[in-house]
């Protein structure tokens, strides 16, 4: 690659603009990514009985990963008190979970005390669980349903 554009990248990687960056987007895509779900969600509810299996999977998966993000905020927040673990659930309820967590780490938040993990790994779990319980199976059931 040119010296320009190897320059160019280390600087985005390195730039603390670059993270907020990166983050923002990555936010933006998972909000858009779950209102696409819930809107496929409806569509299948539509669909009546011939739609009835890949809306029962769609839901599964939309639960699993919702069960699973409320895990990971129980036990990061366990010893913060009942208050903040349930707003932090809320967060996870209301889908805003992703640009929440976005905002932690651009503003650049430490790790508070009583807490499991800083807020860029818990931001990188909470993608990890959306990535593997609700982003691939929801792209599987969605091209099942093409097909």
């Amino acid at each position: 690659e040119p010296m320009m554009v190897v320059l160019a990248k280390n600087i985005v990687k390195t730039a603390a603009w670059g993270l907020m960056a990166r983050v923002i987007v990555g936010a933006v895509l998972s909000v858009t990514d779950l209102a696409t779900d819930l809107s496929v969600l409806k569509q299948f509810w539509d669909g009546g009985e011939a739609q009835l299996t890949f809306r029962n999977a769609q839901l599964a998966s939309l639960s699993t990963s919702i069960g699973l993000q409320l895990l990971l905020v129980v036990g990061q927040n366990r010893k913060k008190g009942m208050l903040r673990t349930l707003k932090e659930c809320l967060i996870v309820l209301t889908g805003f979970k992703s640009p929440v967590d976005a905002y932690r780490v651009a503003i650049g938040a430490e790790q508070e005390k009583d807490t499991e993990i800083d807020p860029m790994k818990e931001m990188t779990a909470s993608k990890c669980i959306e990535l593997v319980a609700e982003s691939i199976p929801g792209i599987i059931i969605q091209l099942s349903a093409i097909v």
